[in-house]
């Protein structure tokens, strides 16, 4: 297999996107609930694809909760997005999977909780590895990529919704967050020339980067 490192990292993105294919997947059980989500970003962007779904920040404990625990623990119940590095020892959960556009220094995942014990380690090496060659070579593409369009398609199949409508919603959404501590941007590397890593701190490259992935995102959907 032809390696192509690729550290494409957009954590809001890759965030959002498994909010939206979680519920989707799981839309009738979710209906009659609560669903938790602390971040108001996060919140009002998914009343607009899913209108019909209460969803609300955490103020007391209820039967009808539903908690997605995004990077801290607000219920240790339902479901987990974390950063891998946070666990030492075990993982106390299933379905154990990568947020797309993660760091591959600080992967991200998520999860659903559960009394399943898996080391942690296995999980580090496991994503480790994909992270060396797979991520940049998934079908020929960019797995991130990949998982984006595979989303995005689920969902206007299933909700009517057209995928463009919810690519314009994130990018409005996320869009003023362009800067390193919400979109750490990195060029994309060949394994030939590791030496021209670079990373981008500054506002103006940083949304230049910014512009070249929306534009590979949109080459790639449109073919949908």
């Amino acid at each position: 297999m032809i390696c192509n490192h690729t550290n494409i990292v957009w954590i809001e993105r890759g965030i959002i996107l498994n909010l939206m294919e979680y519920i989707v997947n799981n839309f009738k059980h979710l209906a009659s609930k609560q669903i938790i989500i602390e971040d108001l970003r996060y919140r009002r962007l998914l009343r607009s694809i899913f209108p019909s779904i209460k969803f609300s920040k955490f103020t007391k404990h209820k039967k009808k909760n539903f908690y997605f625990n995004i990077r801290k623990i607000i219920r240790n119940q339902d479901i987990v997005i974390d950063y891998i590095n946070n666990y030492s020892d075990y993982i106390y959960g299933k379905d154990i999977q990568l947020v797309p556009y993660y760091d591959n220094n600080d992967m991200i995942i998520i999860y659903q909780v559960s009394k399943d014990r898996n080391g942690a380690q296995y999980y580090k090496n496991l994503f480790y590895n994909f992270s060396a060659c797979q991520r940049g070579n998934y079908y020929n593409q960019i797995w991130d990529y990949f998982r984006e369009k595979i989303i995005l398609v689920n969902l206007q199949n299933r909700l009517g919704i057209n995928f463009q409508y919810i690519v314009n919603l994130i990018d409005n959404t996320f869009k003023k967050y362009n800067n390193p501590q919400y979109v750490n941007m990195y060029y994309e590397i060949n394994n030939k020339t590791k030496k021209n890593t670079k990373s981008i701190n500054d506002d103006s490259t940083s949304k230049v980067n910014l512009d070249k992935i929306k534009k590979k995102i949109l080459e790639i959907n449109k073919k949908f």
